[in-house]
């Protein structure tokens, strides 16, 4: 697994610009599949909703994936959401650094679900 900033796909409606950051299942290549991930400020989790949308519906549309996740985190508290199909789902409640377990459970679980990509 790499984590990488690089430029987010460039699409139709204004969606360009930079990730946050972006999770790939490939360490040498930054390829698909990929998890977008977006740096709030502290308590400001919902300020990041918009963008972490939009990067991973650039991300759906660039790499084709049906299913993108997103993680959305000011570095304490962590969220994490699903796009699949025309559903967001975002996981109820979230995650705190305090139980780093679960963050990683949670990325584990995403890194399983694109291991036969």
């Amino acid at each position: 697994m790499d984590l990488a900033a690089d430029a987010t796909p460039d699409l139709p409606h204004q969606l360009n610009g930079d990730w946050d950051g972006a999770l790939t299942l490939d360490v040498l290549d930054f390829s698909a599949p990929l998890i977008s991930v977006v740096e709030v400020k502290p308590n400001k989790l919902s300020d990041g909703l918009g963008q972490c949308i939009a990067e991973m519906y650039a991300t759906r549309k660039k790499f084709e994936q049906d299913k993108v996740y997103g993680i959305i985190t000011d570095g304490e508290v962590w969220e994490f959401l699903l796009f699949e199909g025309e559903q967001l789902l975002i996981h109820s409640g979230n995650c705190h650094i305090s139980n780093v377990t679960e963050i990683i459970g949670n990325i584990g679980y995403i890194a399983k679900e694109f291991a036969s990509f």
